[in-house]
């Protein structure tokens, strides 16, 4: 019963799921486009407002070029006539005409190269900015609203658009100034040929409402294969992944991914090719149909009276390239108005996310830095992930003295990590409190509390575009670099003697992908990891399986040092190696999120309870 009530649920929350994703991509109101539009612009408008500016006049006063040479045109074309059938032959107004031209091809191209000299600094200056904007907004949003699904799925779009954000920009330009030539074309025909106007109005009406049906088709189909596309990208970064690549060789998995990978591409771009077929063809057909109505309700008209003599030559060619104009500004108004709402759509996922308030707010306390390690008390502490239905720590309490050394063993999935990402403050706890030194944690100003903070994570960051040197100092990065702390810290981690050995020592690239570099080991990693935690020298430490690359004599070596190293810290150390955590004030045992033993090594081992038996299996595999 329970089962067909979960499966039930499940469908439900698919039906849900559907339906949010059918709003998203069909709607968007006026509203929504005018404040996304206000966004996207004014993000690339404080890059640099002077140059956004000029290029919005410029590129106002450029609409309007054809229109002045049209004119200019049919009055050389009425001059030359004139002239042909004068007796004298007299070119003096012709000669004016062209100076004319002359004089307008030189403003022309003077504006040319100050809308380009705007656009260039407006595209060389905005990605840099426009990108560390996003990544300090992920920074702001913290990791848990980062690690939902959805999120993954916004911050994939998001990331993509963002790189379209000055042809955005330009679109919403071209498409105001656009607007403005319009209107001052329809006055103009409206006057001379007002039927003109009206028909070529009505034969566009069934183009922009197929032309909006495809681009919606086209936007709900990429919306609703991002995730599989992410995967497939995922698949094709594994392929080429060096480190990847070795364990895909020697399993043969190769073929298996680039299947993976080719199968999902080519039914994208199969369907991909059929949208945009149908598209271009049904465009197509209705653009003949809107050159039939300049034809036959615009080019006979005109014609017919140039030969009742109603109107000059050169006033019927300026009027051909006026309705031609007419019918391009037209069609490109409406284009562009589908292009622009498509595209804010898609800027509608950025928007989102810019505006997007983190999971829970920051503190308003700011912690000191301390002299010595805090005391932490954690009490009826439960936590959920999102997403997950089983609970993953259990009504935990716990008191960690100040300076208190201690460690939390347990087998994998028993809770261990995620309370270092509580105590962390990546997440916050579902209910309960966690209190550093009689405050509570989630009152604390995050920047504050990690200055106190020191966490050597199992899945460790590596630099490799950096120096050793710069890869321990990134531990205590907002200080000036203290060459004598760093060696300490290597001598520390047991990594001197391997430094001292690269070519380049202390100065040496860490990447064989640029020139000079090297690959250390995993080991040799690690070593370097841990050296940038000892530089860090924190008041409240926490090790995450810290030694899982480490070789025994090495490991050995750096846990004889830990303690001593960080006297007066409050220290917790998780491993499943024993070896490591016998030496601790006191042992907690975890297991399924709840605390299920404490206390030293010895007293543990007299219970003969979990960690006694754990130990010893442990211990049996070293004989």
């Amino acid at each position: 019963m329970k089962m067909a009530e979960q499966k039930d649920k499940q469908k439900s929350q698919a039906k849900t799921s559907t339906a949010d994703i059918k709003y998203d991509y069909q709607k968007l109101s006026w509203k929504e486009f005018f404040r996304i539009s206000k966004w996207a612009i004014g993000s690339l408008f404080r890059v640099s407002p002077v140059a956004g500016v000029v290029h919005i006049i410029t590129t106002t006063i450029l609409q309007y070029q054809d229109l002045l040479y049209s004119y200019i045109m049919a009055k050389l074309i009425d001059a030359l006539i004139k002239i042909a059938a004068a007796p004298d032959k007299n070119l003096d107004n012709l000669y004016k005409l062209i100076y004319i031209v002359v004089i307008a091809k030189i403003i022309e191209m003077l504006l040319r190269i100050i809308e380009n000299t705007c656009m260039v600094i407006l595209r060389v200056k905005h990605r840099p900015i426009i990108r560390r904007s996003f990544y300090l907004k992920l920074k702001e949003l913290g990791l848990q609203t980062l690690e939902k699904p959805d999120i993954h799925d916004s911050i994939a779009r998001a990331d993509n658009y963002l790189t379209n954000l000055l042809q955005f920009y330009r679109q919403n330009v071209g498409f105001v100034t656009e607007i403005l030539k319009l209107f001052s074309l329809i006055v103009i025909v409206t006057k001379f040929l007002p039927q003109f106007t009206i028909f070529l109005v009505i034969t566009y009406i069934p183009y922009v409402i197929f032309d909006k049906y495809m681009r919606k088709e086209n936007y709900k189909f990429d919306w609703e294969n991002t995730e599989k596309n992410r995967i497939t990208g995922s698949v094709a970064n594994s392929l080429s992944n060096v480190n990847a690549l070795k364990e895909i060789y020697i399993t043969n998995a190769f073929g298996f991914l680039d299947k993976k990978y080719m199968d999902f591409q080519n039914w994208f771009v199969e369907m991909k090719l059929k949208i945009t077929a149908k598209w271009r063809i049904g465009s197509e057909i209705f653009n003949f149909l809107n050159d039939l109505t300049l034809i036959f309700v615009g080019y006979l008209k005109l014609f017919t009276r140039v030969v009742n003599g109603l109107i000059s030559v050169g006033d019927a060619t300026f009027w051909i390239q006026t309705l031609s104009q007419l019918s391009n500004s037209l069609r490109r108004v409406l284009s562009n108005s589908n292009d622009i709402f498509e595209n804010a759509l898609w800027f509608k996922e950025a928007e989102k996310l810019y505006s997007m308030p983190p999971a829970f707010a920051d503190g308003d306390i700011v912690l000191p830095v301390l002299k010595s390690g805090p005391s932490i008390k954690i009490k009826n502490l439960d936590f959920t992930y999102p997403n997950a239905q089983n609970i993953t720590i259990k009504n935990l309490t716990l008191e960690i003295k100040a300076g208190e050394k201690i460690a939390i063993v347990g087998h994998n999935g028993a809770g261990k990590t995620t309370l270092v990402r509580l105590l962390s403050r990546f997440y916050q706890p579902s209910t309960g409190i966690i209190s550093i030194n009689d405050i509570n944690l989630k009152d604390i100003q995050i920047d504050s509390f990690y200055k106190n903070l020191g966490v050597l994570f199992q899945d460790y960051n590596t630099y490799g575009y950096l120096t050793v040197e710069e890869n321990i100092h990134m531990g205590k990065s907002d200080q000036e670099l203290d060459e004598v702390g760093i060696r300490l810290a290597a001598f520390s981690a047991d990594a001197l003697n391997f430094i001292e050995e690269l070519p380049n020592k202390f100065d040496q690239i860490l990447t064989e992908s640029i020139k000079s570099g090297i690959r250390p080991s995993s080991g040799q990693w690690q070593k370097i990891a841990m050296a940038r935690f000892f530089y860090r020298d924190a008041p409240l430490v926490i090790f995450d399986e810290p030694t899982a690359a480490i070789d025994p004599v090495s490991e050995y070596n750096i846990f004889n040092k830990i303690y001593e190293f960080f006297k007066g810290k409050t220290v917790i150390i998780i491993s499943h190696r024993f070896s490591t955590v016998r030496n601790a004030d006191r042992i907690i045992v975890m297991d399924r999120g709840e605390i299920v033993e404490q206390g030293s090594h010895k007293k543990l081992m007299e219970m003969g309870g979990r960690y006694a038996k754990m130990f010893n299996l442990q211990a049996e595999g070293y004989k």
